[in-house]
C-alpha cells in the first residue's frame, strides 16, 4: 500500500480552511459562545437619570436583562428593545442568547442614585441618597459663596465661585482635580450650563453678558450682551439653560423677563415677561430650566423685591402659552421664598432650591403633587444656609 503525504502547502491550506470554517461556524451559530453584552454608561454614583444601552457583538443574538439583580434568561427578565431609563438604585444584569451557541457570560452594572446640593453660605457640597437625607455627606469647597453648578458628559462638577469671580471644576464629589478659570475676566458670575460638546456657558452677571468657553483653559472665548433693556441687553442675568437644539435661555433678572437666543451671535432673540407680579409678568426671574418637551420652568427670586419673590412658573413656549403658576409666599406646602434653582428630574419631577427657607423641595408636577422637603436653617447635618443649586434624578 502506498501512503501519500500532503505537501507543506496542502497542509497549510487545510489548516486555513479549518479556521475559516470555525469562524464561520461561530457566526452562523454552530458552536461557540455569544459575546457578553456591553452596558453603557458604566455604573457608579449618578446624579441624574441615565439612558442605558446594551449591545453585543454577536450578530442576531437577543439580549435579556433584569433590573432587580436576578439572573436574566430567556424566561426571566425583559427582552432588550432599546435604551432603558435608570432613575433609581438599580443593578442591571444582561446576557446574550442565540440559538445554536452557548449563552454569554452575564454583564452587570450597578447604578447608585444621589442628590447633589450646593450649600452656598456654608461653602460646601452635600450629597444625599434620598429626600430623607440618608447617606448625608459633605465636601468643603475653597469658594466664597458659590451660586450654581453643572455636570459635563464625564460627570465632572463645575462650580460658580461667585465672590472669587471665577468658576471651578472638580473631577468628582471628593474635590479631586480642582481647577479654576475666570479671575480678571468674570465679575460676580452667577449661572452655568454645559452643552453636549462640554462647552461652558456662564452668566457673567455684573458684566451683564453671557460667556462661553470651550474648556477650563478659556479657549474659544466668546460673549454676548451688555447692560440695558432692549434687544441684546441684560440687566443682571441669572441662570442659564440650554434646550435640545442648543438654544440658550437666560433669566434676565432685573428686566423681569427670560430671553432665548439661537447662539452667541444673538440670532433669534425672543423674550417673555415684564417686571411684576401679574399673570403675564415675572418678578425677578432667577431659576431656569428647559425640559426635553420644550416646556420652560422659571423660578422667581427678585433682587429688588424679595417679599414677592415666590412663584414657580411654567410656560409651554416663549409666547407664554399654557402658563401655570405654583406657590405663595411662606414655608409650608406649595409655598416658597425665592426659587433660585430648578432641576428637571425624570418625567415631570422637579427639584427646587427654596433658598430663603433654607431647604430643597421635590415635586412630581406643577400641581404640587408629591411635595417633599428636606433641610432646615443651619450649618450642621441635614441643614443648609441658602442652598443655591441642586441636581437630582
Amino acid at each position: 500500500m502506498i501512503t501519500k503525504h500532503k505537501t507543506a502547502s496542502q497542509l497549510l491550506s487545510s489548516i486555513s480552511i479549518f479556521f475559516l470554517l470555525l469562524i464561520q461556524g461561530c457566526t452562523l451559530g454552530v458552536g461557540g459562545t455569544a459575546s457578553a453584552p456591553v452596558i453603557n454608561p458604566p455604573g457608579g454614583i449618578k446624579y441624574q437619570a441615565k439612558s442605558v444601552t446594551i449591545a453585543t457583538q454577536t450578530s442576531g443574538a437577543n439580549i435579556y436583562y433584569t433590573t432587580d439583580g436576578t439572573l436574566p434568561s430567556s424566561s426571566n427578565g425583559n427582552l432588550y428593545m432599546g435604551p432603558i431609563t435608570v432613575n433609581t438604585n438599580t443593578t442591571l444584569r444582561a446576557i446574550a442568547v442565540k440559538e445554536g451557541i452557548a449563552v454569554s457570560e452575564v454583564a452587570q452594572e450597578t447604578y447608585s442614585m444621589r442628590i447633589l446640593i450646593l450649600d452656598r453660605e456654608n461653602n460646601r457640597l452635600v450629597e444625599i441618597k434620598d429626600m430623607s437625607g440618608t447617606g448625608w455627606s459633605t465636601t468643603t469647597l475653597s469658594t466664597d459663596r458659590p451660586c450654581d453648578m453643572a455636570l459635563d458628559s464625564r460627570q465632572r462638577i463645575y462650580i460658580v465661585d461667585r465672590w472669587n469671580h471665577r468658576i471651578a471644576r472638580m473631577d468628582d464629589f471628593s474635590g479631586a482635580g480642582w481647577i479654576t478659570w475666570g479671575v480678571g475676566i468674570l465679575q460676580y458670575p452667577i449661572g452655568i450650563a454645559i452643552d453636549t460638546q462640554d462647552r461652558i456657558y456662564i452668566s457673567d452677571q455684573y458684566n451683564h453678558r453671557v460667556v462661553r468657553i470651550d474648556d477650563m483653559t478659556g479657549a474659544g472665548f466668546a460673549s454676548y450682551g451688555s447692560e440695558g433693556t432692549g434687544t441684546g441687553k441684560f440687566d443682571y442675568p441669572c441662570n442659564i439653560a440650554l434646550d435640545s437644539l442648543g438654544r440658550i435661555y437666560i433669566a434676565d433678572n432685573w428686566n423681569g423677563r427670560i430671553v432665548r437666543i439661537n447662539d452667541l451671535s444673538g440670532a433669534g432673540w425672543i423674550s417673555y415677561g415684564t417686571y411684576g407680579t401679574g399673570g403675564t409678568q415675572l418678578n425677578g426671574p432667577f431659576g431656569l430650566a428647559v425640559a426635553d418637551d420644550g416646556k420652560i420652568y422659571i423660578g422667581e427670586a427678585a433682587s429688588n423685591d424679595y417679599v414677592n419673590a415666590w412663584r414657580l412658573v411654567r410656560i409651554d413656549d416663549m409666547i407664554g402659552n399654557g402658563r401655570i403658576d405654583l406657590g405663595i409666599l411662606g414655608n409650608g406646602i406649595n409655598q416658597f421664598y425665592q426659587v433660585q434653582k430648578i432641576c428637571i428630574g425624570s418625567g415631570t419631577r422637579l427639584y427646587l432650591c427654596d433658598v430663603s427657607n433654607h431647604r430643597i423641595v421635590r415635586i412630581d408636577s406643577m400641581t404640587g403633587t408629591g411635595w417633599t422637603t428636606f433641610g432646615t436653617s443651619g450649618s450642621g447635618s441635614n441643614q443648609f444656609n441658602r442652598p443655591h443649586s441642586i441636581i437630582g434624578p
